[in-house]
């Protein structure tokens, strides 16, 4: 997903260069896409703006609308000077590194656990 025609554009000729069936490329802002009932993925892949600091808010909607399946993973990129994301309740960072000014993290989500649901 991502607003810019033109990175849609460039993602959905990847999927289709990959022989990928399953991958869908969505145009819209994350917020409103967020707030629509969720189909759960395994698979996240977050790379906000740097100028914006939408990556925790963003997590939480995700957790919170039950976007990602348990047991799914998330990738995230924020600036490095960030450090670790802040991550909601149940998913755990499973790795971290850095490539110059970005900063590049995964995390899964917990197996048990269930979307929105609470967490202990």
């Amino acid at each position: 997903m991502d607003v810019e025609p033109a990175v849609a554009r460039h993602i959905s000729g990847t999927l289709h260069e990959l022989g990928c069936d399953r991958g869908r490329v969505v145009r819209a802002e994350v917020a409103s896409y967020l707030a629509q009932p969720a189909t759960p993925f395994d698979v996240i892949f977050l790379d906000p703006p740097f100028a914006e600091p939408v990556l925790p808010e963003t997590c939480r909607r995700i957790e919170q609308g039950g976007w990602l399946a348990p047991g799914g993973y998330v990738y995230l990129e924020c600036p490095a000077a960030a450090g670790e994301p802040e991550l909601p309740a149940g998913w755990t960072l499973l790795r971290s590194k850095r490539a110059g000014e970005v900063g590049y993290h995964l995390a899964r989500r917990d197996s048990t656990d269930t979307p929105g649901g609470s967490h202990g």
